[in-house]
């Protein structure tokens, strides 16, 4: 949708982020809340760590460059906000980091994210 169209929006039409409509512009006329940077590293970070909770149980022989040899003393969540602190990355590169590690575990069955090597993964 056109971002000179927004303002003729029905109640039941949603825009859709594109190369016209920023992110900002987007949920801002779909009437959403706008997280900042910080609120979505703490909900990937809730979301990570959920899956460590299970992949932790699980015990496999499979080590990659990405495993570490002990679990790092930083949490996820402030792992998480120090990348988006210092690296200035944006909340789209945040989801698509997630969305990467999704589909890096989708296509090798035999990877699975667990607390040695999530801190070795960075969205940049």
């Amino acid at each position: 949708m056109q971002s000179s169209n927004i303002d003729a929006l029905t109640e039941d039409q949603i825009v859709l982020q594109s190369d016209t409509v920023s992110y900002d512009k987007a949920y801002k006329a779909n009437n959403s809340p706008l997280l900042d940077i910080f609120q979505l590293a703490d909900i990937i970070a809730l979301v990570l760590t959920e899956i460590l909770k299970e992949t932790n149980k699980s015990t496999d022989n499979f080590t990659s460059a990405f495993h570490s040899k002990r679990v790092p003393s930083i949490s996820v969540k402030d792992y998480l906000t120090r990348i988006a602190k210092c690296a200035k990355c944006s909340p789209e590169c945040l989801i698509l980091a997630l969305i990467y590690l999704d589909r890096l575990t989708e296509r090798n069955k035999r990877f699975i994210i667990k607390s040695l090597n999530i801190h070795r993964y960075r969205p940049f």
